[in-house]
């Protein structure tokens, strides 16, 4: 996921795009919007955890955004909460089904994707409708349900191709969009097809038999204009097509109409293609409250795997109860390294305890005996050791969203915990992991600052957004500020950390 855009969320009548960097903060006064922008993240793994009506479960067990009535700002010109993505789609998950998977060239397509919900009726709890807008290969596609899944507008660059899904069965799974299958596949596929070769045919010998055309034309596969065009230029229709074709460029109407044709056909590969993987994204959000769980003495043992952890950290103690020899002392070694402190689990009688100790240190104390900061900085910094576990993951982006990380904790840890942040950045450029915070710490900017002057980040490693509310009954503009090569944040309002600014 490269950017995200919201509309009428709260008081998020338009966000803009927003393009996510490695680092992302979000900074802002008092219900200005930041943290409805930021847990929109977990709001979107949770939909995509479960089997829903619609595409957004607004209340779940990560985030509570009561319905889509309550989320709705009342700033909306129309009824409608918009989610806007920009994603980069491996051209080979785009064709999956595909017969030529393997001939379609290696690399990435952009996508951008829009979904918009809206009450099919006036009035509160009405039934809900959503569109997608997809613009895919330099194409627009709009596709509209309603909620019981039935496709009410289908259209590829204005062109109304809705009689092409009566064949569609639509159904939700454990995704955030719904799953489409062909009930009748070979007719569709067939219609559709009978279309391109009527297409080829105008500008072929008329010798040449449909048959001897189809057979050809069926190599053709989905992609932009351009290489649409590249495909069609090598199928061997004869010197009177070579010399049909031969002045075609990727705007002839011909060459798009092909385009959009092919799109239609093999449209529910490239929609799976699309939901899976904004799907895998979503579920690999890892989220962290503001206010995570305090410090037990001792935490009773659940024969539960921990797979990950919780947002609010309350199963961190089984976490690191499940750790190996090797993983446990890994992770010690590493949170001395990093925070100047080392984690472990201590087991005792059918009871784990978390215990703390200095760097390199013998003495072991237990963490209900230390600051409440501790308690709160840990679950932050073992989510970020998971996410070095495992170096690359693949071209799906792993987001770790953190609400107000700085709570309870001194300057000085605030330091450190900002230090890490950039530290995980530099030590493994290439793993797909994005960091998104929500904070009011002048500190952790300062010292983000302070690594890109250091250069340990780059100025194209952070984004910083300023979300700025005039008053409870004003939407929110959201602008960003970027750090110059010294470290210095440029279009910065004076006075935004100022008690009398607040």
């Amino acid at each position: 996921m490269e950017s995200l855009r919201i509309k009428n969320l709260r008081s998020l009548s338009d966000t803009g795009k927003i393009q996510f960097k490695k680092i992302n903060v979000f900074l802002g006064q008092n219900s200005s919007g930041k943290s409805s922008f930021i847990r929109t993240l977990p709001l979107l793994k949770q939909s995509a955890q479960v089997k829903t009506l619609s595409e957004i479960l607004w209340y779940g067990p990560l985030v509570d955004f009561g319905s889509f009535d309550e989320a709705l700002s009342r700033y909306a010109e129309k009824r409608a909460i918009e989610f806007g993505f920009e994603l980069s789609i491996s051209n080979r998950t785009l064709s999956r089904q595909s017969r030529f998977r393997h001939r379609i060239a290696e690399g990435n397509t952009h996508v951008e994707l829009g979904i918009s919900i809206r009450p099919e009726k006036l009035g509160l709890n009405s039934p809900l409708s959503t569109e997608y807008s997809i613009r895919v290969f330099e194409n627009d596609i709009t596709l509209a349900i309603n909620e019981k899944l039935k496709v009410t507008n289908f259209t590829i660059n204005n062109e109304d191709y809705t009689s092409a899904t009566s064949s569609y069965l639509l159904f939700r799974s454990f995704n955030l969009l719904p799953n489409i299958i062909e009930t009748n596949r070979p007719e569709l596929r067939t219609q559709l097809h009978n279309s391109i070769i009527d297409v080829i045919k105008k500008h072929t010998h008329k010798n040449k038999q449909d048959e001897n055309i189809g057979t050809t034309a069926a190599r053709l596969y989905p992609a932009s204009p351009s290489v649409v065009l590249e495909q069609l230029k090598v199928l061997d229709f004869g010197t009177h097509w070579k010399y049909k074709i031969s002045s075609w460029t990727a705007d002839s109407q011909d060459v798009q109409k092909i385009t959009a044709l092919l799109i239609a056909k093999h449209f529910c590969e490239i929609f799976e293609g699309i939901a899976e993987f904004l799907s895998r994204t979503c579920h690999a959000i890892q989220y962290v409250t503001p206010l995570r769980a305090s410090a037990e003495r001792y935490y009773r043992i659940q024969g539960l795997a921990v797979d990950e952890i919780d947002p609010q950290g309350n199963n961190l103690a089984m976490f690191l109860k499940n750790l190996s020899v090797e993983e446990s002392e890994s992770f010690a070694k590493w949170t001395g390294k990093t925070m100047g402190f080392e984690v472990r689990a201590k087991l005792s009688e059918g009871h784990v305890s978390i215990v703390l100790s200095e760097r390199g240190g013998k003495e072991k104390v237990n963490l209900a005996d230390t600051g409440f900061g501790y308690s709160q900085v840990l679950p932050i910094i073992a989510q970020l050791w998971t996410m070095t576990r495992k170096k690359n993951y693949g071209s799906y982006t792993r987001f770790f969203a953190i609400e107000q990380p700085e709570l309870h904790l001194h300057p000085k840890m605030q330091a450190k915990l900002a230090d890490l942040f950039a530290s995980l950045i530099k030590e493994y450029p290439e793993s797909n992991f994005k960091i998104a915070i929500e904070t009011h710490s002048e500190v952790i900017i300062n010292q983000l600052g302070k690594s890109i002057e250091e250069g340990t980040l780059s100025t194209e490693d952070v984004g910083v957004y300023l979300f700025d509310q005039g008053g409870l009954d004003d939407s929110t503009i959201v602008r960003e500020s970027t750090f110059d090569k010294d470290g210095y944040l440029s279009d910065w309002p004076i006075g935004f950390f100022d008690s009398e600014a607040m």
